[in-house]
């Protein structure tokens, strides 16, 4: 009996022992407590970030399947699940990968091994791909973009097991490699995501408020919320601007209610206490406004699904963004800053209007609620796209 008992504490200790040497190695291990997804992984860190290195580039098409007609490389089918740090899966998460080809150089000039997809409806993404070529200095990996609806954009990189310059690349690290199969010749990999979300940012009291020295207004209880967004406060201003009014009740274009709004240089908040949150504040439509009669101009009119991987919403025939520099940094900015939620539907193609500011001509794109502008002397830097001052421009005082 002594004998069954103390081989059943050193089993115990053993396989507490090896549960602490997965856990420190970033596995999944199983916890008897909670399971609100059959596919959660139960230790749900955030996944180590990494540097973004000098590769990355903005507008990437949107495509599951990265690999092309002809291209060298052992195919590899990666799988998994976007979560939150509460083991809940995410939806519509944009996911961007990136990588060198099988010789390790990288496109530069086009978009080839480059591409972003968004999880189904249960968090998931696929990626088909080819195992990239080492270059000096790296060993083998696939770089990424994570981002939760309107949540922080995480960085990182994928690596692979078994491979000899794993040990001497100094980002590689254990927690981030992919769980690898090789059935029948086609290679299997899965890896789960941990992000943080806009969910899981506390959310201010009602009782908050703000009030900026530069107009003189406060912004206050849910418009204050949103307002904030989950975002730092200056991505908060670079979104919405300052308040250009205090709350008021205006009568809305949109259905001829009356609501309580307040106004900004670049959005008009509406409180619906008739909805639940969030939608208990939603965005003006001053895209809508912004090109009433310009309908019939060629840019407004609705086009065929181009079928060129450029996003095409059939709610009003229009891409995001189009297959220029420019157009590709609107499809990036939209997508990664709030898609249809932050900014609507597009109501035109990109092309070159006149800034009544400066006077010079540059690429824009209409949206229900706003218009980009793409500014390529900023390119690089969070200026390269710039939002409409359209608040500013349709407020009655």
């Amino acid at each position: 009996m002594r004998q069954a008992t103390s081989d059943f504490r050193h089993s115990t200790i053993k396989a507490a022992l090896l549960i602490c040497a997965l856990l420190a190695l970033g596995w999944p291990v199983q916890r008897a407590t909670a399971q609100p997804s059959p596919r959660a992984p139960l230790a749900c860190t955030v996944t180590r970030a990494v540097t973004e290195g000098p590769f990355w580039k903005a507008g990437s098409p949107e495509r599951t399947n990265l690999v092309e007609a002809g291209m060298v490389g052992a195919r590899v089918l990666v799988t998994g699940y976007v979560y939150d740090t509460n083991c809940l899966p995410i939806p519509n998460a944009w996911v961007d990968f990136w990588q060198a080809d099988y010789n390790g150089a990288y496109d530069n000039v086009g978009y080839t091994l480059r591409g972003h997809q968004y999880t189904d409806v249960t968090g998931r993404y696929h990626l088909e791909t080819i195992v990239p070529g080492e270059y000096t200095g790296r060993t083998i990996h696939i770089h990424v973009k994570v981002q939760a609806p309107a949540g922080p954009v995480l960085t990182s990189q994928l690596f692979f097991p078994d491979v000899a310059h794993n040990s001497i690349d100094s980002i590689y690290h254990p927690s981030l490699v992919v769980a690898l199969t090789n059935n029948q010749g086609v290679k299997t990999g899965t890896f789960n995501f941990v992000v943080n979300s806009l969910a899981q940012a506390p959310r201010p009291s009602s009782n908050t408020s703000h009030t900026f020295k530069e107009t003189g207004f406060s912004v206050s209880g849910r418009f204050w919320d949103v307002w904030q967004g989950g975002r730092s406060f200056e991505g908060s201003l670079y979104i919405n601007g300052y308040p250009i009014t205090g709350e008021r009740d205006e009568v809305s274009t949109t259905d001829g209610k009356v609501y309580r709004t307040q106004w900004f240089e670049r959005a008009r908040f509406e409180a619906h206490p008739e909805n639940q949150a969030p939608n208990d504040v939603l965005l003006g439509l001053l895209g809508l406004p912004a090109v009433r009669g310009r309908e019939k101009e060629g840019a407004f009119l609705p086009i065929a699904n181009p079928g060129n991987r450029l996003q095409w919403l059939a709610q009003t025939g229009h891409t995001v963004g189009d297959n220029s520099d420019g157009g590709r940094s609107i499809a990036a900015f939209w997508s990664q800053q709030g898609d249809v939620r932050q900014f609507g539907l597009p109501l035109s193609q990109p092309f070159m209007e006149v800034n009544k500011a400066d006077g010079e001509a540059y690429l824009v794109q209409y949206f229900e609620r706003q218009r980009l502008e793409y500014h390529p002397e900023f390119k690089g830097t969070r200026y390269e796209v710039l939002l409409g001052r359209l608040g500013a421009e349709q407020v009655n005082p």
